[in-house]
């Protein structure tokens, strides 16, 4: 006698939620490890992704739902959060397994957002420094005339 559907979707459930749970359980880990990294090198710069997008605008995405490394709570602590369109900020942490799973897709894309914008703050700051620098030498070559 063949098995009625409802059973083996029954069965099926309880394989796949014991990997759902390992699973959201290793991306909990990975996030936490990978917050630490970031806060360990004490970057201090804020960047987001989309993590569902819903246009692309001159090449620019945008969504209705956002992951973020940015400073929350008192202390400025810098966090992963989740920023809806449709519903409050929360911490990377505190959101729905669904929303977990959802953004943890585009962490890598969130690193590298972080890495290229570093660099370019690093970029930007060298040439203002250095114009800064000829600014401060023409005025200790007019002094000392």
């Amino acid at each position: 006698m063949a098995e009625e559907p409802l059973s083996v979707s029954l069965r099926d459930l309880r394989i796949l939620s014991t990997h759902l749970n390992e699973i959201t359980d290793k991306a909990i880990q990975t996030v936490q490890e990978v917050e630490q990294f970031l806060n360990d090198c004490n970057i201090g710069i804020s960047v987001s992704v989309p993590t569902r997008v819903t246009e692309i605008n001159g090449g620019v995405e945008r969504g209705d739902r956002y992951l973020a490394y940015e400073p929350v709570g008192r202390n400025r602590q810098f966090r992963f959060v989740v920023h809806d369109k449709f519903g409050p900020d929360k911490a990377w942490a505190e959101c729905s397994r669904e929303i977990k799973i959802e953004s943890i897709a585009v962490l890598p894309k969130l690193i590298e957002a972080l890495s290229s914008k570093i660099t370019e703050k690093i970029r930007e700051t060298d040439q203002s420094l250095e114009q800064v620098a000829q600014l401060l030498s023409h005025v200790r070559k007019g002094e000392q005339s």
